[in-house]
């Protein structure tokens, strides 16, 4: 069995990434960037109901709940099923920016509304035999 490594957390104004490529400037830097926008506009903004195709169910948060220990096999089947399954799905609906946070959250919202399929994998995994217990 190997460790699920989530990598370094980001804060909220940096654009999640798949870890290929390099940030770069500070957060004092990214502020400044924003520094051309009056205080009216900002406003404006923030009143404006946001499209959920296109912002994210929830902000990002550092805060890591626990290290996962996850078989490599599965984490490959994992990713498989959102890229090749999930994301295909999302764009019908007009999601283009999905954040590595969401799926996770929904991976687990998933299992935690499905509690007895959840504990049906570990039965399985375990060789138990469910039907002889019944």
């Amino acid at each position: 069995m190997t460790g699920f490594d989530l990598g370094e957390s980001a804060t909220d104004d940096e654009p999640e990434s798949d870890g290929d490529e390099e940030m770069t400037g500070t957060d004092e830097t990214r502020e400044g960037d924003a520094g051309s926008h009056n205080e009216e506009e900002n406003n404006e903004t923030e009143k404006e109901e946001a499209d959920p195709r296109v912002e994210p169910a929830f902000p990002f948060s550092d805060d890591l709940r626990e290290s996962w220990y996850v078989r490599d096999e599965i984490v490959t089947e994992f990713e498989d099923a959102v890229d090749f399954e999930a994301k295909p799905f999302l764009r019908e609906h007009g999601v283009r920016n999905e954040t590595g946070r969401e799926i996770q959250d929904a991976a687990i919202q998933v299992a935690k509304n499905n509690p007895e399929e959840l504990a049906r994998v570990i039965l399985e995994d375990r060789g138990v035999d469910i039907d002889d217990d019944t």
